[in-house]
């Protein structure tokens, strides 16, 4: 069966705190978005398994992780398997001291609208 997905808002907040490295906080995406065309509200997702998967395989990776959240949410149990992640170092994204708390996550917004 075809699933169809959509991402329409991916913000996290940054101004997070961010205690000295290397206990650096990995900020919480909420991702909003539709799966089937049933909508999941806002579900958190860590920016580092986002950056991840991109980092892995871009949209299509981001696509593949944030697909199987949203599968998941829409359907229960059992929960679709989410593609495995490599191990390593990310740099989490340093706070934001002015202007705007919300940051957009752009590698979650980069998968759009989508059917797997």
């Amino acid at each position: 069966m075809n699933n169809s997905f959509s991402v329409f808002v991916a913000f996290y907040n940054g101004s997070y705190p961010a205690p000295t490295p290397p206990l650096v906080a990995d900020p919480h995406v909420w991702i909003q978005g539709t799966c089937n065309g049933k909508s999941v509200g806002y579900v958190a997702v860590s920016w580092s398994a986002i950056q991840r998967a991109n980092a892995v395989s871009g949209v299509e990776g981001v696509r593949a992780l944030l697909g199987s959240i949203l599968l998941g949410l829409v359907n229960g149990p059992p929960y679709p398997q989410a593609p495995a992640l490599p191990s390593g170092s990310i740099d989490i994204p340093p706070a934001v001291t002015s202007g705007a708390e919300s940051v957009i996550c752009q590698e979650a917004m980069s998968a759009g609208q989508w059917s797997a």
